[in-house]
């Protein structure tokens, strides 16, 4: 039975998946670009891409990635974006980060394009393409509500080895400015956690200089607490050494600071 629904202009026959035999009706990048815009229509283009054949995905792939970046920003459209790059082919993904890939910051800074270059840095095949425009920018990306998320997945999915740069840019920009931002203390956080001691050393030579101005900011303790973890035994002297300077007593009953206090004593 056909889906019931107000089918945009250029479709008046599109079928409930099950319907189909592998290959989809044959329709150009203003008609999708409309479909994948309705949320209808464009769960019924997700489920067509889930059904048909690799020749009936390879043709919805070469209607979308000329408005691959559209798509992107939209409320509903970016979804199918982030479906294909879930399932597709390798070469599917690549083919989509490059178009991506242009606008890469721009996508990291909105609020659905955001999920979107989230879901590529998922896909290792194509991940390399987006690595350079965003270590470009991470500072800038780090800092703002929708790509700080972007620059964590970043950390995350890139291997240990490759996290020079982000070091290197994080330290420039200055350890102690980006703990002490909302968004930017979870980048630090994320190098801590991620980084072999050797690449992540300079975060830490860093914190020591400011380890004492951190101890009670509502965002700079949680970047404390991960040095104190995975840091150097010279950190955790450092920040325990910092700790005792003050009225413990005061911190412990601090809102941002008592976890810190904590994790000190268990450490000591």
């Amino acid at each position: 039975t056909p889906i019931t629904w107000r089918s945009p202009p250029g479709l008046s026959k599109f079928n409930a998946c099950d319907e189909i035999n592998g290959e989809p009706d044959v329709f150009d990048s203003s008609t999708a670009l409309v479909m994948a815009k309705n949320p209808s229509a464009c769960s019924i283009l997700i489920r067509r891409w889930a059904c048909a054949d690799s020749c009936g995905q390879q043709a919805l792939i070469s209607v979308v990635l000329p408005i691959v970046e559209q798509l992107s920003y939209h409320p509903h459209a970016h979804v199918l974006v982030t479906a294909l790059l879930n399932s597709g082919t390798a070469v599917q993904c690549r083919q989509i980060t490059q178009e991506l890939s242009r606008s890469a910051v721009l996508l990291a800074e909105d609020v659905y394009g955001c999920v979107v270059i989230q879901q590529a840095l998922l896909r290792t095949e194509a991940s390399e393409l987006l690595v350079s425009p965003l270590i470009a920018h991470l500072v800038q990306c780090s800092m703002h509500p929708c790509g700080n998320h972007v620059m964590q997945r970043l950390v995350e999915v890139l291997p240990p080895s490759r996290l020079s740069p982000a070091v290197r840019v994080v330290c420039q920009f200055g350890v102690k400015r980006l703990s002490l931002n909302k968004f930017g203390c979870r980048i630090v956080q994320r190098l801590l956690q991620c980084c072999t001691m050797n690449i992540v050393s300079p975060i830490l030579d860093d914190l020591q200089q400011c380890s004492y101005d951190l101890i009670a900011h509502q965002y700079g303790n949680y970047v404390l607490q991960d040095a104190l973890v995975r840091g150097r035994p010279e950190d955790r002297v450092k920040i325990c050494s910092d700790v005792l300077r003050c009225d413990v007593i005061s911190l412990r009953n601090d809102r941002c600071a008592h976890k810190l206090v904590e994790k000190c004593v268990c450490v000591l």
